[in-house]
């Protein structure tokens, strides 16, 4: 049984928001009463660092902190003409704007919880407007359905939820610029408390035709005390209505005493398109959790990641292609490199249930381990319940090919710089498959080349 010694349901009915959702956060809380914490030996979380996590740790702040959009919403700040741009700082939306066009054309971006119900007006204020019930109901509709709580840190993550992020846009709207979620996680902001814990979670419902890019970005302050440590569980529910196109890329460049345990869902409606893009630079432990429905018959989902994890960083990623309609399309590229002592893992499954024939679904892993003390696993996995189908998994592990550097050296490039274009070259692919990242691919870019240069200084450092 799980006991969350500092999380009753008196705290939990005051963090505040509708009532719905309050009685989605007290569900969650009961239902942990009948539950086992998870531990490494469970097949969901082998290979994992879950067995570390100290529960009796585990209070969060519910107090909105106080933080200015244009201090602190840095890190999308060469992103031209976004859609909107929300700053959430421990599990809250604290600032925000969302550009008057968008507003105009029926884009809603509504919060719920630590400071009651919110939409954004016209005016680009939060308060109540004439959406503000629509929005309500398509969130009361939406919430939990996609995202099923099946697992325990599911269910804390659901009943410590600050506030719920809803992001709503209509039927045929086609979004010319991306919807922007920058999430700050500190121990410092939350009050200097030795363990800090947030639980955002974002619902995205996108209406019949429409068109939308999201990305979000969870960072940790590069100011944040060295002692301090982090928990942050986010969860996405995605909804991709029949025709319409999403993209979502999530950038986790926390610092390196932070956890992350993510989850996102999302369900893909008939001839519909839904790509998810991570990519994990940061966090001791960082875990992402993919799950992908295709539900609708002719939809397609790519579900894509970059990582790279150096010193003694473990990036985890479990991944669920579920094909439940006909003539579905899933294809899985997940790319990671691992220096130091660093750790990655990749688990996952493609499971075709039964109906869902002439259905193709394909699933690929390359790991790069640039150090004999890195470590990466790879562990594809196949559930075909229907014949008539299309599936295959492949997965790598290995070092750098030593021709390929023998290759560059030969022209009188340095073991270094050879090393960093191998690099290079090997996440290049994976960078241009998706338009939505245009903005930030630079940025993502440059912050690999950062993790190199870091690992290479200490390299030599050792040598020396």
């Amino acid at each position: 049984m799980v006991s969350l010694s500092k999380i009753s349901s008196k705290n939990i009915e005051s963090i505040g928001g509708p009532s719905w959702l309050s009685q989605f956060r007290l569900d969650a809380l009961g239902e942990l009463d009948s539950c086992e914490f998870p531990s490494a030996a469970d097949e969901l979380w082998r290979y994992s660092k879950i067995d570390d996590l100290d529960l009796e740790a585990i209070a969060p702040s519910w107090v909105p902190p106080e933080v200015n959009l244009t201090e602190r919403l840095e890190y999308f700040a060469g992103v031209d003409k976004p859609a909107a741009r929300l700053l959430v700082v421990n599990g809250c939306l604290v600032d925000g704007w969302v550009h008057e066009s968008a507003l105009a054309k029926g884009l809603a971006i509504g919060c719920y919880g630590t400071a009651g119900s919110r939409i954004y007006r016209p005016d680009g204020s939060l308060g109540e407007n004439e959406t503000s019930g629509q929005i309500d109901e398509l969130a009361k509709t939406y919430l939990g359905k996609i995202a099923r709580s099946n697992d325990t840190v599911d269910l804390i993550a659901q009943a410590i939820i600050q506030d719920l992020i809803v992001i709503v846009i209509p039927e045929s709207l086609e979004l010319t610029g991306p919807v922007l979620i920058e999430h700050i996680q500190s121990a410092e902001i939350g009050g200097g408390s030795e363990f800090s814990v947030s639980s955002p979670r974002t619902l995205v419902i996108a209406g019949e035709n429409s068109k939308v890019s999201i990305i979000q970005a969870l960072t940790s302050p590069t100011w944040e005390p060295s002692h301090l440590r982090l928990l942050t569980l986010p969860t996405e529910e995605i909804a991709v209505g029949d025709g319409a196109s999403v993209d979502y890329i999530s950038i986790q460049d926390l610092g390196l005493k932070a956890w992350q345990i993510a989850h996102q869902v999302s369900e893909v409606g008939r001839d519909a398109r839904f790509c998810s893009f991570s990519v994990a630079l940061g966090g001791d432990y960082a875990r992402q959790r993919t799950d992908s429905r295709a539900a609708g018959t002719g939809c397609e989902t790519n579900l894509l990641a970059a990582y790279f994890a150096r010193g003694n960083q473990m990036h985890d990623f479990r991944t669920l292609q579920d094909h439940v309609a006909p003539r579905t399309y899933s294809h899985l590229y997940f790319k990671g490199a691992v220096d130091d002592n660093a750790e990655s893992v990749y688990s996952g499954l493609i499971r075709v249930e039964k109906g869902a024939s002439k259905s193709n679904a394909f699933q690929e892993n390359r790991n790069l381990v640039l150090s004999q003390g890195a470590h990466a696993e790879s562990v594809p996995n196949l559930d075909i319940q229907e014949n008539d189908v299309r599936c295959s998994h492949a997965s790598t592990v290995g070092p750098i090919d030593p021709e390929q550097r023998y290759y560059l050296e030969s022209r009188g490039i340095t073991p270094k710089e050879a090393d960093q274009l191998i690099v290079e070259g090997f996440f290049d692919d994976i960078f241009s498959r998706v338009e939505s990242l245009v903005p930030v691919r630079q940025l993502v870019r440059r912050k690999i080349a950062a993790k190199q240069n870091e690992m290479f200084f200490v390299k030599e450092a050792a040598n020396d």
